[in-house]
């Protein structure tokens, strides 16, 4: 995973983003690929591509895998306003 992390910051840097974007850029990387290879992939490795670019003033960052779906629009919303104490950890990456 590392080496995908690096990539999307060197190409992050070409675009002369701050390091606090760059960081931030980083996370959300991170957090998709550890998704893909903790739900998609649950019996053992598999492929993953990922590319950055810029289109059109916009910095993109795409993530494709043939792994096991996921339907974004199936989870519910989390509550927010219950307390961290309460709350389960995780279900906040795409809500974030």
């Amino acid at each position: 995973m590392g080496r995908f992390i690096a990539s999307v910051s060197d190409c992050a840097k070409a675009q002369e983003f701050e390091q606090e974007k760059i960081s931030k850029i980083e996370l959300a990387a991170e957090e998709a690929l550890v998704n893909i290879i903790r739900y998609a992939y649950p019996e053992g490795p598999g492929d993953v591509e990922m590319t950055c670019k810029t289109d059109g003033g916009q910095f993109v960052i795409e993530i494709i895998d043939s792994g096991i779906p996921f339907d974004v629009t199936a989870m519910p919303d989390p509550d927010v306003t219950v307390g961290i104490q309460e709350r389960e950890p995780g279900g906040l990456g795409f809500f974030l």
